[in-house]
């Protein structure tokens, strides 16, 4: 019996193909089979691959898939309704819409981040959708939960425009408010617990005054704890405004709503003036009686440390100091003391019998005793001053004393070893991190810095940063928008196009748009970087294009002049289409974009790229003919070859209202030095009609026409135009002319008749001409350094 196992078996198989049986082959079988020898480009395409196997039937490396952006819950849903709305399309139904409300701000409550400007956007857009398109429905298809979810939410919000978040909190609250009325029957029917996220997002948007106000309104002379915070939260507003006499005034008006000075209020007015180097004020509210005889706030005293170094005021501060633990002899208060000796420049050694003698005068209170926060807030003190050695040596001396380092140690370490460019001590500090327990985020802007040294160092630390990666994708972390940038440019530089694709669809859509607008803007500085090949920046650009699908028409169209630079016209006229064919309005081609593509067109001479281009222009209603658009349309079909069809464009400039430019000119001749034949004709009935009119002729025009009668061997006729140049022009003949009218002429002996005529009667014009040079080209004809160069 024959063996199946053929010659053409074992090709397959050595090729790593599949084998498929055909009963019957036919040129159809043939044409499938040899298309699978076909191996894909590598890019973001997610079609499906062939299949692949490996020698002994053993199964290879499984495709990659992209992944899908990583958005919250309901988001899609709402994005989809705004892109609707901006299209003038029907929007998704309004059940749908209800659903993905709810989903999102119940998501948004458990959400570590805060909200974005885009997602607010969204989400205010599609409440009042809802409430003008819903309202059948009872509370147009929102709970009462629902509007206290988003406004919690609210009340973690990124640096957008607070103007919109206020805007949308208000509505939130008013609909709140009106629930309430209708249901209780009362003017005035505001809990505490609906005033609170409305009071806090009322001071995060510029706006305390109002929180103020309401407070005065709803809560005059409420003393309980919750109104006692809100109280203390317009404060903080206002000294974020640093509106100082609206910070008295609500001073005034707690006293006279009972409510106390207390550690917090206290906290409040010393700091912002210690912020603000403020020395009268600040030592006047630091000793102002605190109500119920409390201790200032740890973190008041550790800024008054610091006010105190900035501001050379350690003999005041001393006396603080010493008064503070000589009262309150608590754990915290020694631990200000340690870092205030380190103020003074007290060394490591001294420090340590300071630990000693605070153990010795608390013998019989086990919990004054220095541990690793001691030592951690020295080693942050350290830090603050930009001190590495001086933060060294605090932790030497913790492990002298057997107190083991906690997470926040190791992230102190890995700051100051970064801050000092010691990118391998830090990555030791953050092996070390790894077995310790973390508080939420607590260590992630310092593995964020160590991501970004480890980015830019002159050799990357591939392995590294995937570990690292690795890690924070197991936690589901968010990555600063600085640390994607860094991340994605080494992913790009490397040539790993996939992972930069992942990487910011898993946190892009978390940014602000001003974070978005920066990442665009590193990415196409990295498109535009020389020192990659042409194919990577295309790469990068697809990567642009589907990851930040709204970029704005003026950067796609840098980078499809970009593309025209590096004579690559068929990428830029790819660009210019993925410009026309985008849905939004606001995102297709303009007349400057048009004019810009024709230009980049005619000068890298692309017929196919012009014949798309100038369909596109026919079936753009949006666009008006107008003389710039003609003039660029002439300098494409002049750069592809067609100076006749470049001629009838002139033709429409001429008998246009809007009427020709003297670029228009230039381009019209230019074209007709490109026409074959007869271009001569066309160009003597402009110049003709330019001399009827009396128009007023640059050297330029004079030059480019030059240029026609010296390529169509008119040397008579040339003769003539430059003998009644200065009589019919008012222009002397200069090297332009002589430059253009020689390099335009195919016979290079009749150039040298006429360089010798040239010399004898213009002799001023051919010296000027003599001092630029001339090259030769193969046939021996000069080529002298002049051109004329016209835009639209």
């Amino acid at each position: 019996m024959p063996s199946l196992l053929t010659r053409h078996v074992f090709r397959r198989i050595l090729s790593n193909q599949p084998y498929v049986h055909h009963p019957r082959p036919t040129r159809y079988c043939a044409l499938i089979a040899a298309s699978t020898l076909v191996t894909p480009r590598h890019g973001l395409c997610r079609g499906r691959q062939p299949q692949r196997r490996c020698l002994f039937g053993f199964p290879s490396k499984p495709p990659r898939y992209l992944k899908p952006p990583d958005l919250d819950p309901g988001l899609d849903k709402m994005e989809d309704l705004y892109t609707m709305i901006k299209l003038r399309c029907r929007p998704p139904p309004a059940d749908e819409l209800v659903k993905a409300f709810k989903a999102f701000f119940k998501a948004r409550r458990q959400a570590k981040g805060p909200l974005q400007e885009l997602q607010a956007e969204r989400a205010a857009v599609t409440f009042r959708h809802l409430q003008e398109h819903n309202a059948t429905k009872p509370g147009f298809g929102l709970s009462d939960e629902d509007l206290y979810n988003a406004l919690e939410a609210l009340t973690n919000i990124a640096h957008g425009s607070p103007a919109m978040y206020k805007d949308f909190a208000t509505h939130l609250f008013e609909e709140t408010c009106r629930r309430r009325k209708e249901a209780a029957g009362e003017d005035d029917a505001v809990g505490v617990q609906n005033l609170a996220p409305y009071v806090t997002i009322l001071c995060q948007t510029s706006s305390p005054v109002e929180a103020r106000t309401l407070l005065e309104k709803h809560c005059r002379a409420d003393t309980s704890l919750p109104v006692r915070r809100l109280w203390t939260r317009v404060l903080r507003g206002m000294t974020e405004q640093r509106a100082e006499g609206e910070l008295v005034k609500t001073l005034d008006m707690m006293k006279e709503n009972g409510i106390p000075f207390d550690a917090n209020v206290h906290e409040v007015m010393t700091v912002y003036h210690a912020l603000d180097d403020n020395v009268d004020a600040t030592k006047h509210w630091y000793a102002h009686p605190i109500d119920g005889n409390e201790s200032p706030a740890y973190h008041t005293h550790t800024q008054v440390l610091k006010f105190c170094i900035r501001n050379h005021q350690l003999d005041w501060g001393d006396s603080v100091f010493k008064t503070s633990v000589d009262s309150v002899l608590d754990k915290k208060a020694w631990d200000v003391m340690l870092q205030w000796a380190a103020a003074w420049g007290k060394g490591v050694d001294e420090i340590e019998r300071m630990m000693g003698i605070m153990v010795r005068a608390n013998e019989s209170d086990g919990s004054v005793r220095p541990d690793i926060d001691t030592i951690n807030g020295l080693v942050g003190f350290a830090n603050a001053r930009n001190d590495a050695y001086a933060a060294e040596r605090f932790v030497a001396l913790g492990e002298k004393l057997n107190l083991k380092p906690n997470a926040r140690t190791y992230i102190l370490q890995m700051s100051y070893r970064l801050h000092v460019g010691d990118v391998d001590g830090a990555r030791a500090a953050y092996h070390n991190l790894q077995s310790e327990e973390v508080e939420e985020g607590e260590d992630l802007p310092a593995i964020n810095r160590l991501v970004r040294s480890l980015c830019s160092a002159k050799s990357p630390h591939a392995e590294a940063i995937g570990h690292i990666m690795a890690d924070l994708e197991s936690r589901g972390a968010r990555l600063e928008p600085r640390t994607v940038s860094a991340l994605c440019l080494h992913k790009l530089s490397v040539g790993d196009i996939l992972d930069a694709h992942d990487l910011l669809q898993a946190h892009v859509f978390h940014f602000s748009e001003a974070e978005r607008d920066a990442l665009t803007d590193d990415l196409v500085r990295f498109i535009f970087d020389r020192s990659y090949k042409t194919s990577r920046a295309w790469d990068t650009y697809t990567l642009l294009r589907e990851v930040f699908p709204n970029m704005p028409v003026a950067t796609r169209t840098e980078i499809m002049l970009y593309f025209f630079s590096r004579r690559r016209p068929d990428m830029a006229v790819h660009t210019f289409g993925h410009m026309r064919q985008h849905l939004q309005p606001d995102i297709r081609p303009r007349l400057e974009t048009y004019i810009a593509c024709l230009d980049g067109i005619g000068r890298a001479g692309d017929l196919e790229g012009l014949e798309m281009v100038h369909n596109m222009l026919k079936l753009d209603v949006n666009i008006e003919p107008c003389t710039r658009l003609y003039n660029a349309l002439m300098i494409a079909y002049t750069g592809c070859g067609f100076g006749w069809r470049a001629v009838e464009f002139w033709e429409d400039i001429a008998n246009s209202a809007e009427g020709p430019t003297y670029n228009s000119i230039v381009i019209a001749l230019k074209a007709c030095f490109a026409k074959k034949p007869y271009g001569e004709r066309e160009a003597t009935g402009i110049w003709t009609r330019l001399r009827d009119l009396d128009v007023q002729v640059t050297s330029d025009i004079a030059a480019s026409y030059l240029a026609v009668l010296g390529k169509n061997e008119k040397w008579d006729e040339a003769r003539q135009v430059m003998d009644r140049m200065e009589q019919d022009t008012g222009l002397k003949l200069d090297a332009l002319m002589l430059g253009e009218f020689f390099n335009a002429m195919y016979n290079y002996t009749l150039q040298d008749d006429a360089e010798v005529w040239v010399a004898e009667r213009y002799p001023e014009a051919w010296a000027a001409l003599e001092k630029l040079g001339c090259s030769h080209d193969q046939v021996g004809k000069k080529i002298y350094p002049v051109k004329i160069d016209v835009t639209a």
